[in-house]
């Protein structure tokens, strides 16, 4: 009952910010939504920024290929697609509480069920390359830009920059302790992985972390692939603001603000951060467009880069029909990992685990 309250009170704040951001774009433009029906649309536009997101989508499971792999996981690119889309369609069209990542870790470790905490680690070092990639991409192209063509609105930009600078440099620090010998070693280590009922996790961590340590041309390769990718997710939005009427703002100012929008949809909200991510997105296009005449709301960009998510999530339900039964067995299980309930296949020996996923 306590989770479905929490659901219910998740989508109740992520349907009231979505309320304010239209109700503040029908307040300063009145006409947004009448031009959005009525002036053209550029389909061809739309369509291209389709196939450069399914690309930048089907990247990001390489890059989690490549961490599985690098622990010596026996795993395959088509099963990183599989499971890949299984939990982008979660994330985006799940109404229940269980979110993609989540699933991607629980049936991982269920085929791994000697091994669940690095096949747990995975999902956070995936993760934490991404966030490591957005930053870099994002920090670089502020450097490059011009605040001062952005007028009195730029001091909202700069405070945006500077976010994105710390951020980084913070993020490269644990980046940087990580490749350092003897960092994931000591007397503090031994202390954190002696703790009673979670040392044996910390140090299951620490041990993947030191085999990535080890691999450190596939962390630099995933570090490269995912600015890459993001880089993509900035035409996505470029090509969808061109698409809608209105004006684009520049090429290399959605550079540098889209990678930190991105960000936002981390936020657990329903649905990819339903609501904080359109408010987000909104607000920064608010300061990129000053200077355009009829600038392109970014609330209605936001939505169209909506749309074409939930348009590629389908490839997720067709992997789902497919493996319908086997699907449904790891969300319950993530449901009760998510509720601090233990897993029924945890009492089935190693031996007796049959893996779909697993290939000798």
């Amino acid at each position: 009952m306590k989770k479905h309250a929490i659901q219910v009170v998740k989508w109740a704040i992520s349907l009231a910010i979505i309320a304010f951001v239209v109700y503040r774009v029908m307040e300063e433009d009145p006409q947004t939504f009448s031009r959005f029906r009525n002036e053209p649309k550029d389909w061809s536009l739309l369509a291209l920024a389709f196939v450069l997101l399914a690309t930048s989508v089907t990247l990001t499971f390489v890059r989690w290929f490549w961490l599985v792999r690098a622990l010596g996981l026996p795993f395959r690119l088509a099963d990183a697609m599989r499971l890949g889309y299984i939990g982008y369609m979660f994330n985006l069209v799940s109404l229940g509480s269980v979110g993609g990542d989540l699933f991607k870790a629980v049936f991982l470790a269920r085929e791994h069920p000697t091994r669940k905490t690095e096949a747990v680690a995975t999902i956070f070092f995936d993760r934490f390359l991404g966030l490591y990639g957005m930053l870099i991409l994002a920090s670089g192209v502020m450097a490059c830009l011009d605040m001062t063509q952005f007028g009195a609105r730029a001091e909202d930009l700069v405070r945006v920059r500077n976010f994105s600078y710390i951020a980084t440099a913070v993020v490269t620090a644990i980046f940087a302790a990580l490749l350092l010998p003897y960092f994931l070693h000591g007397w503090l280590i031994d202390k954190l992985c002696s703790l009673p009922r979670i040392g044996t996790t910390i140090r299951r961590l620490v041990d993947a972390a030191i085999v990535y340590r080890q691999e450190r041309h596939v962390l630099l390769a995933c570090v490269l692939l995912t600015v890459g990718l993001h880089g993509l997710n900035v035409l996505v939005f470029y090509f969808c603001s061109r698409a809608l009427p209105g004006e684009a703002p520049p090429l290399l100012a959605q550079f540098a603000v889209v990678p930190i929008g991105l960000l936002s949809s981390a936020i657990p909200l329903p649905a990819a951060a339903l609501g904080a991510f359109e408010a987000t997105m909104d607000f920064l296009y608010r300061r990129i467009g000053v200077g355009l005449e009829t600038p392109v709301t970014g609330l209605l960009v936001t939505l169209a880069f909506r749309v074409l998510s939930v348009a590629l999530a389908m490839v997720g339900v067709g992997y789902y029909l497919r493996r319908r039964r086997e699907v449904d067995e790891a969300y319950h299980a993530a449901e009760l990992e998510e509720e601090g309930l233990p897993d029924p296949a945890d009492d089935i020996p190693a031996a007796a685990t049959k893996s779909d996923v697993v290939t000798p």
